[in-house]
């Protein structure tokens, strides 16, 4: 069976940087941000619990399968939430089993928000939380909100405070738990091999030693200085 991992946290924790670490393990899929479950879980109460897929869900799952090699639009009357839910995971493992991976890794921070949600729509997934000190994150989000106002909508202070806050308590609902493992990025630049260690045996695959400083199209090493990502 192929292990499920959605990476999540904070948006400009380094969800980014340890989703490319991740996905350059031979036997690891990497899936960039789907906003899936973001989606799927409308706005509209009433088409929440007539559990009914928005358009828009039904428009990037289509997408996702057309990417992987699946050609059958879905039709989106006939289209449950659930239904939904389960045909997005059985395309990701498809595609990770056709490529000969163990496991596929997800990465939309904002799914943090909808964990209660996937969970119960579907089976088996873990979730590697990634966090950073709040000073850091709050400063990212302004700036970036500054430099790029047509994707970050985090233009003063308070709204970055707001938005680390409410991921902050998201968190910590789920420390302890089973299935979920917990990392900082200054762990992850610090101390790179030992909690790689524990993450790949959360993933269940093989360790393998100085993936942190390979470098993959559009990506520099961890160590380096200045990423305006961060």
């Amino acid at each position: 069976m192929t292990n499920r991992v959605m990476i999540v946290g904070c948006p400009r924790s380094g969800t980014t940087i340890l989703q490319t670490i991740l996905a350059s393990h031979p036997e690891v899929l990497g899936i960039f941000e789907t906003h899936f479950y973001c989606v799927l879980c409308s706005s509209n109460k009433w088409a929440r619990k007539l559990g009914l897929t928005p358009k828009k869900a039904t428009e990037i799952l289509n997408d996702i399968q057309r990417e992987y090699g699946y050609h059958q639009s879905q039709n989106i009357r006939l289209l449950s939430s659930k239904y939904a839910s389960s045909l997005f995971v059985k395309t990701l493992d498809d595609a990770a089993s056709n490529l000969g991976k163990k496991v596929w890794i997800e990465k939309t921070p904002q799914h943090l928000f909808y964990i209660d949600y996937i969970k119960r729509l579907t089976e088996n997934i873990k979730f590697i939380h990634i966090e950073r000190k709040p000073e850091s994150v709050i400063s990212s989000l302004y700036h970036a909100s500054v430099v790029y106002p047509h994707i970050w909508p985090y233009n003063t202070k308070e709204k970055s405070f707001e938005l680390w806050k409410e991921s902050y308590l998201s968190n910590q609902k789920y420390r302890g738990m089973e299935d979920h493992f917990f990392i900082t990025l200054n762990e992850l630049i610090k101390r790179p091999s030992e909690h790689l260690g524990r993450i790949w045996n959360f993933m269940k695959v093989e360790a393998i030693e100085g993936v942190e400083n390979r470098q993959n199209e559009g990506f520099r090493t961890i160590k380096e200085k200045g990423k305006e990502w961060l």
